[in-house]
């Protein structure tokens, strides 16, 4: 099975560092690489003075190093790598690593090891090795990105709530949980509908057949808080789907007007109320 090699276009060359007192041994590694169709530029040492020297002043994309040296051994470089960037690929090429000190090293944080009377492994090990650390870098973006996300939502004034289709509560920000009264923790889980309409109210059940068929919804509701008040609600629904065009969730983003409608409603009272003074003061002149 031919060995795939990393992106050229993200990795247009590898910097490897690599840990080993034997030059034929390095000029081996350096030669299968190549022959693999790795872009990669290799720096060999020997010491733990330029080993510490090399991960303190430059970046790596991946280190190989023999399980023991002279005066320098695999295992403390290791731990070395481990405390100042515990996500680089490490991978032993050694002679002496038996299957006891390999589990130990795994378990320690090496990515891989290679045995020398093996090294046809070495191409397929570092592709694996990159390849699976760039999706632990994607992976920790996108954490970072919801966790971003996360804050400008729970910042909002408005509710913002996403439910699966059968409007149970996937996710619930803090302006919902100020404005319903519901924390997060309560509500998850359960049927949005039950808890915030009362059960003659048929305007939610209206605005999901409508969202069903026009993928959008949006008008005003009356929800009942946590503590039992009315809550009245400028509200708009949006039918999120999955790759494959399924229906998947909906977002629901309400906002406030209650005190807004209380005004207007005073207002209109207000307006009614000097409209029928003025009527009868016509009428007395």
């Amino acid at each position: 099975m031919p060995v795939q090699s990393p992106n050229k276009t993200q990795n247009p060359d590898l910097r490897i560092l690599h840990l080993e007192d034997n030059p034929m041994d390095a000029e081996l590694v350096r030669v299968i690489l190549g022959s693999a169709g790795i872009n990669c530029t290799i720096k060999r040492i020997e010491t733990r003075e330029d080993f510490e020297a090399s991960i303190e002043q430059e970046v790596w994309d991946l280190i190989i190093s023999d399980f023991t040296l002279p005066e320098f051994d695999g295992v403390s470089a290791l731990g070395l790598v481990r405390k100042k960037d515990p996500e680089v690929p490490f991978i032993f090429v050694s002679g002496t690593l038996g299957e006891d000190s390999a589990v130990e090293s795994l378990r320690q944080g090496a990515t891989d090891y290679i045995l020398k009377d093996r090294m046809s492994r070495l191409a397929a090990s570092v592709c694996r090795a990159l390849h699976e650390a760039q999706v632990r870098t994607e992976r920790r973006r996108d954490e970072q990105k919801i966790r971003e996300q996360g804050v400008l939502l729970d910042s909002a004034h408005d509710t913002i709530c996403l439910t699966d289709m059968e409007q149970r509560v996937l996710y619930w920000n803090k302006g919902a949980e100020h404005i319903f009264g519901w924390s997060a923790q309560d509500i998850l889980h359960q049927n949005l509908n039950a808890l915030l309409f009362r059960p003659d109210d048929q305007r939610a059940l209206e605005a999901l057949r409508h969202l069903i068929r026009s993928e959008e919804w949006h008008g005003e509701l009356t929800k009942i808080a946590k503590a039992g008040q009315s809550v009245i609600v400028e509200s708009r629904w949006t039918l999120l789907r999955d790759e494959a065009g399924q229906s998947k969730s909906i977002l629901v983003i309400d906002a406030d007007i209650t005190e807004r409608k209380r005004i207007k409603a005073e207002l209109l009272r207000t307006q009614r109320m000097q409209s029928r003074v003025m009527d009868s003061c016509r009428l007395c002149l």
